[in-house]
């Protein structure tokens, strides 16, 4: 059986990720779009990953089998971002991606989208999983018998219409960036697609800019290197040696599927989302007089907030998932959105996170401030103040997360933390617990959607203070029985 969260439906390979789960996904987003009398096709594309394209072909023999539902199939590995452009570029009413976004090689899952390329709710992936649930239920003790037809049959009877639409996006994102101004800067970078689906996508907009051009990990390897295709700062370190010996000006990675963005400066110093975030909303404000809101999530820096509050604009705080970026984007009027696990957005793009456009951006930055990343980025500090976030997970039994969530509940009276000074100002807990100190510092506990891990994130002015905060933070834990 498949279960959606935060991210879409994943799973490992073989195990959860098999061809009788994804029969039953098809038949019960079948069974949905049947009874909605859905008139658009259902667009859907798949990344890089072993058995992403045999799981296409899967879905749709199930999906099309003695229906009179549409299937457009992206016959070639592309970024996530590029099915949610085109459900929303055609006002389809849904689409999907075969993805486990940046998780390690024995994974692989699903993506829903719904209408205007946003991120399924929960409303509708529940809608999925209960029609599943009633057969699975129905069929008991048997696994259900799901009818398909052979997918070299429904090409033959040409009900699958394969096409690959790169083009419509390179060209949406080059008509929003100031390409000239790219190309007018001579820049030289290197680009790590961390053996994903953006390194076509991206390694073609940069050329069109006339950047110096070195690409690394482009291959397709199913094993990403034996690594987990996620740009953090330890898979980063071939690329920072090459630029440590070779001076570029700036070094671009992207996760497995290609929403999410790394970047390492002119300096060799390792970005993190949150200071990429921070660095484009102050750019648009500062160097292109932009205005309006910005919209982050509960576990992305207050930075964002002190940047909105000296042009007089608003940081709008949401859930974690870029569904609820997005849809506070849209209320808010947000000119951007993001959150610190490394994605943004702008409402003139896709409604959800995008690695490419995102690299275009801060390509773009440099470019126009003309002024290195590294000099950006201390002028941000300069203004602005330090901010240092951390991020620290402990995995548990799956048995065990209810028991931890309920003791979370509890503690919405706590006035500060075990042996620590600051008061709390302020309590979040309708998506984990977050406490908010005096002095602006705060702490998020909250379990991942996808796997049975606590993550614990915390950020202050100093990073002794914050090391400080998440240690605290396991005492409390401890306090109430949890060994950590």
């Amino acid at each position: 059986m498949f279960k959606f969260g935060t991210g879409g439906w994943r799973a490992v390979i073989g195990d959860g990720f098999n061809k009788q789960n994804i029969q039953l996904l098809a038949y019960a987003v079948k069974t949905m779009l049947e009874k909605e009398n859905c008139q658009t096709p259902l667009v859907i594309g798949y990344d890089r990953r072993f058995l992403s394209k045999e799981a296409v072909k899967w879905f749709a023999e199930v999906f099309l089998h003695d229906s009179k539902l549409q299937l457009w199939f992206i016959n070639h590995s592309v970024p996530t971002p590029v099915v949610m452009h085109y459900t929303k570029q055609e006002n389809f009413d849904y689409g999907m991606m075969v993805t486990a976004s940046h998780n390690l090689a024995i994974y692989n899952g699903f993506k829903l989208f719904t209408k205007g390329g946003k991120d399924a709710d929960l409303a509708v992936t529940e809608r999925v999983q209960k029609i599943a649930e009633n057969l699975v239920a129905k069929s008991a003790p048997n696994w259900p018998e799901i009818a398909y037809t052979p997918y070299e049959d429904l090409l033959r009877m040409r009900r699958v219409k394969e096409f690959y639409p790169i083009n419509d996006y390179l060209d949406s994102i080059e008509r929003q960036i100031d390409m000239d101004a790219i190309k007018q800067a001579s820049l030289k970078l290197i680009f790590d697609p961390m053996y994903g689906a953006s390194g076509e996508a991206l390694k073609s907009l940069l050329l069109s800019a006339r950047c110096q051009l070195e690409v690394i990990h482009h291959e397709h390897d199913t094993l990403f290197g034996g690594h987990m295709p996620s740009p953090s700062e330890e898979r980063l370190g071939i690329m920072r040696a090459i630029m440590q010996e070779h001076r570029f000006n700036a070094g671009i990675a992207t996760d497995g599927d290609g929403d999410r963005l790394a970047i390492i400066d002119d300096k060799c110093r390792y970005l993190s989302a949150n200071e990429i975030l921070s660095l484009v909303y102050y750019y648009f404000l500062e160097y292109k007089h932009l205005h309006g809101p910005v919209v982050r999530n509960l576990a992305t820096t207050h930075l964002l907030d002190k940047i909105a509050e000296h042009y007089g604009e608003t940081a709008v705080e949401v859930k974690v998932g870029f569904k609820w970026v997005s849809a506070a984007m849209k209320e808010y009027h947000a000119i951007l959105g993001g959150e610190s696990s490394g994605g943004l957005a702008l409402p003139s793009h896709i409604n959800g996170k995008d690695g490419v456009f995102a690299a275009m951006l801060v390509i773009e930055m440099m470019a126009v401030s003309g002024k290195p990343i590294s000099v950006l980025l201390d002028e941000v500090t300069e203004k602005f103040g330090k901010f240092h976030m951390l991020e620290r997970e402990r995995r548990f039994r799956e048995d065990q997360v209810a028991t931890i969530k309920a003791e979370l509940e509890k503690l919405d009276t706590v006035e500060t933390l075990p042996n620590y000074d600051v008061r709390v100002r302020k309590i979040r807990k309708d998506d984990g617990l977050k406490l908010t100190f005096v002095d602006d510092s705060f702490v998020l506990l909250r379990f991942s959607g996808t796997e049975p891990v606590l993550r614990v994130f915390a950020e202050s002015d100093k990073k002794e203070k914050t090391e400080e905060l998440i240690e605290r933070c396991y005492d409390l834990l401890r306090l109430k029985g949890i060994e950590i």
